[in-house]
């Protein structure tokens, strides 16, 4: 079964792998809501399972390697469309592969993720500024951090919050703030131009369910 519904996405991030157990396929198909994946089986070669989401879930994928002890080819420099196909997935994969752009091994995988998640965060702190100036955040003495999955944190004590950032669509940003107490209410926004520009802020429970889907944050 393939696993390929949804639209006006792009994902940044491809797993090959030979043939799975129905188990593994299983526990594959659980790494990552149905929103923010694609399968497609039989791509290279009948049997083989080619699993693309957004980069921000590679850990998870990685982990998933590591514990089932599958082999695997990464593929870190091709972008995927929503309205990819079967074919076209085909002829991007064997191009990486014949300029040598495919990732092998558990070493190689975790030193890549590593160096794109300092990248992404350095990319999206160098913006913090607008960021902070557009949501009118006002964050007093500021502590930056990781998550696990590769986003910027800014924990904000005088405040009792923590503001999560993603941006996985060039210059669009995305900010959720969540308030230590459950009283308050999270805020979930979308920024253009860098942080300069706000378009919207996300309320609803359909409008917060896409947010999640599209930003990809989870909080710690």
């Amino acid at each position: 079964m393939e696993i390929n519904n949804i639209s006006n996405q792009t994902f940044t991030s491809a797993f090959k792998f030979g043939k799975i157990s129905d188990d593994c396929y299983k526990e594959l198909n659980s790494l990552v809501n149905i929103n923010s994946k694609k399968i497609f089986n039989g791509v290279i070669r009948g049997g083989d399972t080619v699993f693309v989401n957004h980069s921000c879930y590679d850990e998870r994928v990685k982990n998933f390697i590591r514990s089932n002890n599958i082999k695997f080819e990464y593929f870190p420099d091709i972008k995927f469309s929503d309205k990819l196909t079967k074919d076209n997935l085909r002829y991007l994969i064997k191009k990486d592969k014949n300029q040598n752009n495919v990732i092998k091994n558990l070493f190689a995988l975790n030193a890549y993720i590593i160096k794109d998640n300092i990248a992404r965060g350095k990319a999206i702190f160098k913006h913090l500024k607008y960021i902070c100036k557009t949501l009118r955040l006002n964050i007093d003495n500021p502590e930056f951090a990781i998550t696990e999955n590769g986003l910027p944190k800014i924990r904000d004590n005088s405040k009792e919050r923590t503001i999560y950032i993603s941006s996985n669509y060039g210059s669009k940003y995305y900010v959720y703030v969540k308030p230590d107490s459950s009283n308050k209410d999270s805020a979930r926004y979308l920024l253009f131009g860098n942080g300069r520009k706000f378009i919207k802020e996300y309320k609803t429970p359909e409008d917060i369910s896409k947010f999640k889907r599209l930003s990809c944050i989870i909080p710690d």
